[in-house]
């Protein structure tokens, strides 16, 4: 049983939804955990000795703004943190998907998911990690199932409505083989803090090639890394074609449904 670890990143302001996946074999997860949660406590130790706010768990957005547990943090420091947590990556051999589509894309190719773009966001980008997922994984160890664990969120409902179409859908080779979608919290479950991380990266680089800036150090130091596989996709217009015209119209009705559009 593999297990495929999910959480977002974006907004509609930004008009940018990234979905990612980090999947593995329960037995790299269990010394992830303890390497994870070991970096934290060496910076919470560094902390508790200067009389500072100790770090609860790694929160993606307020890292980067500097809030809640990070209020007052510099560039170097918060840089220095994320480097440590990428490195904890380093000992582990993980497969990462991401998905990333812009949402006026996403409205002008389905004008039905006009109003509700961020629930058709989570819908069709699960659907994509899914194929992923099959491709990759599931069509290499013929006789493994993989689950999925997802950050709890408000879209509950709308992600388990897609995994329970996708299993059944024909173009999803091995869709049989998935066993299970379950949301989750962070205090639950450290994997899906690592999530968090791959997923908020990932809209930051969507939003570094839409402004034409620089790779950040942090996203650059995932994509050295040599111990995990990984594929990041963008929906652009003509994938979100694809994937319409792969599925047909009655199954892009279920995918409507499962976000809550009901009229197509």
């Amino acid at each position: 049983m593999f297990t495929g670890y999910i959480d977002d990143s974006g907004n509609l302001k930004d008009n940018i939804f990234t979905l990612s996946c980090i999947a593995g074999h329960p037995s790299y997860f269990n010394w992830f955990r303890v390497k994870w949660d070991y970096a934290l406590e060496v910076k919470n130790k560094q902390l508790k000795s200067k009389g500072r706010t100790q770090v609860s768990r790694f929160h993606a957005y307020h890292v980067n703004e500097r809030k809640g547990d990070f209020k007052g943090w510099g560039d170097e420091e918060r840089l220095e943190f994320m480097l440590s947590l990428v490195n904890v990556f380093r000992f582990h051999n993980f497969v990462i998907f991401s998905c990333t589509v812009n949402l006026d894309d996403l409205a002008s190719e389905f004008p039905q998911a006009e109003n509700k773009k961020m629930a058709f966001a989570n819908a069709i980008t699960l659907f994509r990690i899914m194929e992923l997922l099959s491709e990759r994984i599931l069509s290499r160890w013929e006789r493994d199932y993989l689950k999925i664990v997802h950050d709890r969120g408000p879209y509950d409902k709308v992600l388990k409505d897609v995994f329970d179409f996708a299993k059944n859908e024909p173009t999803i080779v091995h869709g049989n083989r998935f066993d299970t979608i379950k949301p989750r919290g962070w205090e639950e479950e450290t994997l899906l803090q690592a999530a968090d991380f791959i997923a908020y990266e990932n809209y930051k680089l969507a939003m570094s090639r839409q402004r034409g800036s620089k790779t950040r150090p942090s996203f650059q130091a995932i994509l050295d890394l040599v111990s995990s596989a990984g594929t990041g996709v963008s929906l652009i217009p003509s994938e979100l074609q694809r994937i319409r015209i792969q599925i047909g119209e009655e199954s892009v009705k279920k995918l409507f449904l499962a976000a809550g559009i009901k009229r197509t």
